[in-house]
């Protein structure tokens, strides 16, 4: 099946009745306020079920309801109070089961989750979008998080892999016992 992006009315959009996935729906808000719809949503052509983009579905009508404008990336169609929002959706895919549905919904949220930061490089790109216009508005990280980051990197800066320079908090005193040899050692 070939996937396209379509624009579809978004009351059409059905949420996943089984999404297990949390929204921070005021950052979606920022981030689409600020940058548009930058990812189509997906719907699953066997369910008719978004796959991905609940958080931004919700978003969007939550913007439309209150009476704002629509966000780049969203087209409005008909005229005066009857006028639909169209968000671009990606079509095309197809899960083979329930249960590769399923898995999809959680996969597609939780692989990024597993990519993880580079700390560094990350905290300089903070840094420098903090000082410019629009900040850090709709990026999802703040000032605070900023300064934990920054708290972290120090830490890992002064750990000294040498295990005869390192005491971990709350250790002394215990007891270990070497697997191999049965000698007992106290750190």
């Amino acid at each position: 099946m070939t996937r396209t992006i379509e624009y579809i009315p978004i009351e059409d959009l059905k949420e996943n009745p089984r999404n297990v996935k949390d929204h921070e729906i005021p950052t979606v808000t920022a981030s689409i306020s600020r940058f548009g719809v930058i990812d189509p949503i997906v719907v699953d052509a066997r369910t008719g079920y978004i796959v991905s983009g609940h958080g931004r579905r919700q978003t969007l009508l939550n913007m439309r309801d209150a009476g704002e404008l629509p966000p780049e990336g969203v087209i409005l169609e008909g005229e005066g109070k009857n006028r639909t929002w169209l968000v671009p959706v990606l079509t095309g895919w197809s899960s083979r089961s329930d249960t590769e549905a399923e898995a999809a919904l959680i996969a597609l949220n939780r692989t990024t989750e597993l990519g993880g930061w580079d700390n560094e490089a990350l905290l300089s790109a903070l840094d420098e979008l903090s000082t410019n216009t629009g900040g850090l508005v709709g990026v999802g990280f703040d000032e605070s998080d900023i300064e934990d980051l920054r708290t972290q990197l120090e830490e890992v800066e002064d750990f000294d892999p040498d295990p005869e320079h390192q005491e971990l908090p709350g250790t002394k005193g215990i007891e270990v016992v070497c697997p191999h040899c049965g000698e007992k050692f106290e750190v």
